[in-house]
C-alpha cells in the first residue's frame, strides 16, 4: 500500500497533479463535484476549517485547527480508513494544506509508506488566476502567501522529523 497526498494552493497544479496520479492508476477517492478533488476530503476538510472558525477563503489558526482536529479525531479516522486500500491510494484537496498537520498523525497510523506531492506556484500567479474566478487580487496573493508559508512550514517540520 502506497499513500500519495497532494498538497498546495488552489491554482497552483494540484489538480493537474492529482489527475495525473487518477490516470497512473492510483486511487484517488470519489471525485468531487468539479473531478479533481477528493470528496470526502474536501467535506473533511471543510468540517475542519468549519469548526475552527474559518474556511479556504479565511484560514483559521494552525492553533485553531488543531484544537478542532482534536475534538473531530473519530471523523478523521473515520475518513481515512474509508479511502484507504491495499493498492496505491491518494488525496487531493487544497484545504489539506492548512489541515495537514492535524491529517498526517491519522495517516501514519495506517501506514509510513506515503509520498508528499507539494505544489507551488508565484502567488503573483495565482492571485490572477483567482482573480478570473471572482477573487479580489490583492485577497488573491495574501492567500496564496499564507498556503505557501504554512506548506513549507509543515515541510520543514515534516523533514526534520524524519531525518
Amino acid at each position: 500500500m502506497k499513500l500519495f497526498i497532494v498538497l498546495g494552493m488552489h491554482r497552483s497544479g494540484t489538480s493537474a497533479l492529482g489527475n495525473a496520479l487518477r490516470d497512473s492508476g492510483v486511487d484517488m477517492g470519489k471525485p468531487s463535484h468539479d473531478g479533481s478533488e477528493s470528496e470526502d476530503f474536501v467535506s473533511l476538510n471543510g468540517k475542519i476549517l468549519t469548526h475552527a472558525g474559518g474556511d479556504w477563503k479565511n484560514p483559521p489558526s494552525k492553533k485553531a485547527i488543531m484544537a478542532t482536529a482534536q475534538k473531530l479525531g473519530g471523523s478523521i479516522k473515520r475518513v481515512i480508513a474509508k479511502n484507504k486500500n491495499d493498492e496505491a491510494w491518494g488525496f487531493k484537496d487544497p484545504r489539506s494544506t492548512l489541515t495537514i498537520e492535524a491529517l498526517i498523525p491519522h495517516v501514519e497510523t495506517l501506514t509510513d509508506d506515503y509520498v508528499i506531492y507539494a505544489c507551488f506556484r508565484k502567488p503573483e500567479h495565482v492571485a490572477q488566476s483567482l482573480e478570473n474566478r471572482g477573487i479580489p487580487h490583492k485577497k488573491g496573493y495574501r492567500l496564496a502567501k499564507e498556503y505557501n508559508r504554512r506548506l513549507l512550514r509543515f515541510l520543514e517540520g515534516w523533514l526534520s522529523l524524519n531525518e
